[in-house]
């Protein structure tokens, strides 16, 4: 129960410095962010709480499509994001935290887009679960590194391809190599309504020491936008692996994002998984200034 009663201090505490502060303001370039996390995998519940702090380099304005502002602004950005697990009190771990960096460079010389992100960790609860593909990257990681590359072809229409390694220390041993292309379109209308639409393609190569396996990775995801500060989307993501069963699936997911403000988000997110994967709530408040 002390986990839940920190969480919930700190959560009051960031909503009200947010409503003492909340104006509005016609530009932002900083963004401050808590997200809680909630997953369960084989009738075991985990939780996580990320903290993150956002810097833009050029000032964005507060207004029109509040969730898109950055992408459709295409300004590039600095984020620094850390993470802290409350594992089951079955398993046994020393240091579950996290800490990541991600550039966005936003639009460069041709509307060309550049990003790179690390992640670093030490932790070595769930690492056994890598083998199923289950749980998300950042639950048995040691280190990743990511790069890409973009375009903005419209002003509303971004493409891009990327690049991921990451390796673990700890048993299981695993190396993970996965390239992928994606694309984001964003259509406005003059009422203020909205919809987007984002696809990917990931193709990967886990090694884990003593088998290699490899996967492709579709997903889908679309947005429609009611209004500026009120939104409702869906997503899925289809894995098919030529080598293991295990990590074939499909995971269904649901957002929804509200404006409290133009300076407060609040969001909820939902997915599940089918076969041995696990479901998983996300509960974010973000407050931009």
């Amino acid at each position: 129960m002390k986990r839940y009663s920190r969480m919930s201090a700190v959560v009051l505490a960031f909503c009200l410095a947010c409503t003492q502060a909340a104006q509005a303001q016609e530009n932002y370039q900083k963004e401050l962010g808590l997200l809680h996390i909630s997953e369960t995998e084989f009738g075991t519940t985990f939780t996580s709480n990320l903290a993150y702090a956002s810097y833009y380099f050029s000032p964005i304005p507060n207004k029109s499509l509040l969730a898109e502002a950055g992408f459709l602004s295409h300004t590039g950005s600095i984020s620094v994001y850390r993470l802290q697990y409350e594992p089951d009190n079955s398993f046994d771990h020393s240091d579950n935290a996290q800490w990541s960096f991600m550039f966005n460079s936003g639009e460069l010389a041709a509307k060309t887009t550049l990003h790179f992100g690390y992640t670093s960790y030490d932790t070595a609860y769930l690492n056994n679960f890598i083998y199923y593909g289950s749980a998300p990257p950042y639950y048995f990681e040691s280190k990743r590194i990511f790069v890409g590359i973009g375009k903005y072809i419209a002003e509303n229409l971004h493409i891009g391809l990327e690049y991921q390694n990451s390796s673990g220390k700890n048993f299981p041993y695993y190396d993970r190599t996965s390239y992928g292309a994606n694309t984001k379109l964003i259509r406005l209308f003059d009422d203020n309504s909205a919809y987007s639409l984002a696809c990917g393609i990931n193709f990967e190569i886990v090694n884990l020491g003593f088998t290699i396996e490899k996967a492709t990775t579709l997903n889908i995801e679309g947005d429609y936008f009611f209004n500026s500060f009120f939104s409702l989307g869906v997503g899925t993501s289809i894995k098919n692996s030529a080598t293991s069963n295990l990590r074939e699936g499909t995971t269904w997911k649901i957002n929804s994002s509200y404006f409290i403000t133009p300076s407060i988000e609040f969001t909820i997110n939902t997915s599940k998984r089918r076969g041995y994967d696990p479901k998983q709530i996300e509960a974010g408040l973000s407050y931009r200034f």
